[in-house]
């Protein structure tokens, strides 16, 4: 990590570097180099682009981070990978995210979720529901806010209280349903044992197959909670965490239309 408002390039901390308008850029990394532009993908280009951020009524394609920051892609139909720019749904109102890759908080405002009878789930018309704070009932650990958080007791159809995901030495919380990473069963920067059950500290450097939370070892990428290979030029890859491949290497970006690795400048 870099202090202040450095960031890290190439292992050196400095000052960050704002790339020109229609520059390639790198929607993967916390600093895409865009500034106050986004860095989208776009329907004439097969790699991503530094853009002006969508404003209401702008084409977008969904989890593309085309829109302004208070806007949302929403697509005509669920499912589809292009919409239009639109504000996000007030606490109270209809929501509905629109594809399985697109998080059930793209739809709302900040501080809310989009939940249906069914719980927090893609393409299912819901309301957006307010994050729920330490000591409050839950159905879910989706609506309990913050990162070490979680609904004790719920997740299996019964009500829960949100609380603080266990500490060091204690023992993991249960299994979730879905099943999820070691990592997501203990306080941030902790992993669950298997062998003992209790919660330790994760390793430095996770391998191949072993949970990360930002840092592999052997040249390997964390990728949806577990360390993986980058994949090669032609290779079958994701253009989100939702989709089971994982990311390209580097110097390569995943094409948009045909969903392959490929080299990032023409």
């Amino acid at each position: 990590h870099c202090a202040g408002d450095l960031v890290c390039d190439g292992g050196v901390c400095g000052a960050a570097k704002v790339l020109a308008l229609g520059s390639l850029c790198d929607p993967v990394e916390q600093d895409t180099g865009c500034g106050t532009m986004v860095c989208s993908w776009s329907d004439t280009v097969a790699a991503p682009i530094c853009t002006a951020p969508g404003e209401i009524g702008a084409a977008c394609m969904v989890m593309g981070g085309d829109c302004a920051a208070d806007l949302t892609c929403k697509a005509g139909d669920p499912g589809t990978i292009t919409g239009l720019c639109a504000k996000r749904s007030e606490v109270g109102e209809t929501c509905q995210p629109s594809s399985a890759a697109a998080s059930v908080w793209e739809s709302c405002v900040p501080g809310a979720v989009c939940l249906s009878d069914g719980g927090a789930q893609p393409f299912a018309e819901g309301i957006c529901a307010a994050l729920a704070p330490l000591g409050a009932a839950c159905a879910t650990s989706i609506v309990c806010k913050g990162l070490d958080v979680w609904c004790a007791g719920g997740d299996l159809g019964a009500t829960g209280v949100c609380s603080l995901l266990p500490g060091a030495g204690e023992a993991c919380a249960p299994e979730p349903l879905p099943p999820a990473p070691p990592h997501m069963r203990c306080s941030v920067g902790l992993d669950c044992d298997p062998t003992s059950g209790l919660c330790s500290a994760l390793a430095l450097d996770p391998l191949a197959g072993e949970p990360c939370m930002g840092t592999c070892g052997g040249g390997l990428t964390c990728y949806g909670g577990l360390c993986t290979a980058p994949l090669g030029i032609g290779v079958e890859c994701a253009l989100g965490l939702g989709e089971a491949a994982g990311p390209c290497g580097a110097g390569l970006i995943c094409n948009p239309i045909l969903h392959v690795c490929a080299p990032a400048c023409p």
